[in-house]
């Protein structure tokens, strides 16, 4: 259960990471500065505590809905929310919200609207001398609004390779809590085993190339030669043959 992250953020550590293997997951956090999740939300937790979950692997993101206050043309304030915790459905958060307002837990609430474009835009109705903030504080603590994302970056790590960069036979992969620093050497060292494996696959192509182009210059180099095995051999297997 790994959270989002902004893909550049996520390019640039591995960079940094190349450059410099010995790199602490502090030095990885200056350009991972913590999840990007897709609908928003504002992140709770300190610098320090989304260090530490990077850093272990596990822990508690804290994530709450944004929103902001627009005055009415008529009077009084309606609350817009802009953002909501991840995988939360604008339909959800509206129901959710309608429940409060049809059991009457919260009076100064009247009556809730999704205006969603591409953006997230939840309308909240209050009464004219209802306290916003008391209204927010409210559905964090009653609704989805606010929720916490439990990190677990438990992978399937490969096993040690063999001083011959094989891997030994019979080690499938094995389930393992990582860091943010183990997972990118991981994938730093996959990314290495391709990358080897397909230059030699492209200097084992080129080798066979050549190889051929040496037997045509042997050819070439002896033609009368060759024209006169083929005309004294006993048909094509013979010949090839003779000239091998």
């Amino acid at each position: 259960n790994s959270p989002p992250n902004n893909l550049r953020a996520i390019s640039e550590a591995p960079i940094a990471l190349s450059k410099a293997r010995k790199i602490e997951h502090v030095g990885l956090m200056k350009h991972i500065n913590g999840p990007d999740f897709p609908t928003g939300g504002q992140l709770l937790n300190s610098k320090v505590e989304l260090r530490q979950i990077y850093k272990e692997g596990a822990g508690t993101i804290r994530v709450r809905g944004e929103y902001k206050l627009e005055e009415k043309k008529k009077g009084g304030t309606d609350i817009v929310v802009t953002s909501m915790p991840w995988a939360m459905t604008k339909a959800d958060l509206v129901q959710k919200t309608a429940d409060v307002i049809i059991s009457r837990k919260l009076p100064y609430l009247l009556d809730v609207r999704d205006e969603s474009t591409d953006d997230v835009r939840i309308v909240l109705e209050i009464k004219k001398d209802a306290d916003p903030e008391l209204v927010m504080a409210y559905l964090y603590k009653q609704t989805p609004l606010q929720a916490n994302f439990h990190v677990n970056m438990t992978c399937l790590v490969p096993p040690e390779l063999m001083a011959d960069g094989k891997v030994p036979s019979g080690s499938p992969p094995q389930p393992k809590k990582t860091g943010i620093k183990e997972m990118l050497e991981h994938f730093l060292d996959f990314r290495i085993i391709v990358t080897e494996r397909r230059f030699q696959y492209q200097l084992d192509e080129l080798r066979a190339r050549i190889h051929i182009l040496e037997g045509f210059t042997k050819i070439f180099d002896a033609l009368d030669e060759t024209i006169k095995i083929i005309r004294a051999s006993d048909g094509k297997a013979d010949a090839a043959k003779k000239i091998m």
